[in-house]
């Protein structure tokens, strides 16, 4: 009991004597502000009163104040009614007589900002006991609780703070670079007119039977076989060796229904070969799993954070499962719609989700889906940067001039246009392909 008694009683970590001279140099050459912005902000310091003289000296700086002096300091804390917080303006020149050289501020800036992270280090650790001792959620959401947690203070720690200024100029500069990555997709046509940035989240919707578990797959397929990308397929709908038979029908151009009947020609053997020997060691990854929720994908990517994949493909949204109970099923899918969203930041990762179209498109006349059609829940709509709805004419009307052709409509495209591009879709290969183009 008596060692119990004393793990309560240590004290958080702390260093008042660099958090003093931080100030100090601060207060005594403005030149050593951003050396410090750029290390610690305002709540990285043990003392509150600390945290009210930073930010009134970064107050001043930041308006073009002519000095950050203990005067000025004084001036401007006593304004705002927080002079007796601090211990008064002699406080100020306490810490002036602190600093034995102003432009040692940022290294005292690194000490105090080691201090700060092992006092969130604790707050996550007494967090993660105390979702444990609850019991709240199943095994795998509290790991993935606990790993988002350290994650979220390494992601902090690695961050830079910058000032408007900064940020502006660092933004003007890069537009003279190379423009953002993009995720290729197997479709030049589509890739004129949508840009699928790395770490977005695109939604393919359609109706049942339309084609989105084929273009989801194909894209996987064509990141890992022919750029090299890693690529994961998170399949709640498909087994792996469903999937597999989809790539190889795909790659090969052997019909799907002869490999899944068993029913192959010579030809198809000596294709198989071939396309066997050029995409064995492509980096695409498979999983089947039913249960598959937020959490298993977060561990999942994290195991792969040496080969990081730059796309991810969930098919499809709606049979994701959710933590804990939820107030309905429109709240569940809204869940995982912004779950998706933030792995894509999180992991810098493209995330594509399939997603079901209600029957709205059936009862019109022209049967092509829209936005609002996105089943059971507005917020895909709103978390997704990309949605693409899929449409067939030659489902709904055989003897259509248009057989074998998929539009995929952009309804919306947070950075660019919306618009349709139209594919030649070859179901019995298990793919779609650009559109012939008139020879000239």
């Amino acid at each position: 009991m008596s060692h119990a008694r004393e793990e309560f009683a240590r004290t958080l970590p702390g260093d008042v004597a660099a958090e003093q001279c931080v100030l100090g140099g601060m207060m005594l050459s403005a030149d050593v502000i951003d050396d410090v912005t750029r290390e610690i902000s305002g709540g990285d310091y043990y003392r509150p009163a600390h945290q009210i003289i930073h930010e009134a000296i970064l107050e001043l700086y930041t308006t073009g104040h002519p000095t950050t002096d203990p005067v000025a300091v004084a001036a401007l804390i006593s304004k705002h009614g927080d002079l007796g917080k601090i211990g008064g303006a002699d406080y100020l020149h306490t810490l002036i007589a602190s600093v034995p050289l102003a432009a040692n501020a940022g290294y005292y800036a690194r000490i105090v900002r080691e201090k700060a992270t092992c006092r969130k280090l604790i707050e996550v650790g007494t967090r993660i006991t105390q979702s444990g001792y609850a019991g709240d959620a199943d095994a795998d959401e509290l790991i993935g609780r606990a790993q988002a947690e350290v994650d979220g203070l390494s992601a902090a720690r690695d961050g830079k703070h910058r000032n408007f200024q900064t940020l502006l100029s660092d933004v003007i500069c890069g537009l003279e670079k190379e423009p953002p990555g993009r995720i290729e997709t197997p479709w030049r046509d589509l890739d004129q007119e949508l840009r699928i940035a790395p770490d977005s989240f695109t939604v393919i919707g359609a109706r049942p039977g339309v084609g989105k578990s084929v273009l989801g797959a194909q894209m996987a397929a064509h990141a890992a076989i022919r750029l090299g990308q890693p690529a994961v397929i998170f399949s709640l709908e498909m087994s792996e060796e469903d999937l597999m038979l989809r790539v190889l029908s795909s790659e090969a151009r052997v019909p799907l229904d002869r490999l899944t009947h068993r029913q192959l020609t010579d030809d198809d053997w000596q294709r198989i070969a071939r396309t066997k020997g050029w995409i064995q060691d492509a980096p695409l990854t498979i999983i089947d799993d039913a249960g598959t929720s937020l959490a298993s994908i977060r561990s999942c990517l994290r195991s792969m954070r040496r080969a990081a994949p730059a796309l991810v493909v969930l098919d499809y949204l709606q049979l994701m499962r959710t933590a804990g109970r939820s107030e309905n099923r429109q709240v569940e899918v809204a869940a995982n719609s912004r779950g998706c969203k933030l792995i894509g930041r999180e992991f810098k990762t493209a995330v594509v989700a399939m997603v079901q179209v209600n029957r709205g498109p059936e009862q019109r006349a022209d049967k092509r889906p829209l936005l609002a059609d996105l089943r059971e829940s507005g917020a895909i709509e709103a978390d997704a940067d990309n949605v693409l709805l899929l449409h067939r004419e030659d489902l709904y009307d055989k003897t259509s001039p248009r057989l074998g052709e998929v539009d995929v409509i952009i309804a919306k495209q947070r950075n660019g246009p919306t618009g349709t591009v139209a594919l030649a879709f070859q179901g019995h290969y298990s793919r779609a392909v650009d559109m012939a183009r008139p020879k000239r």
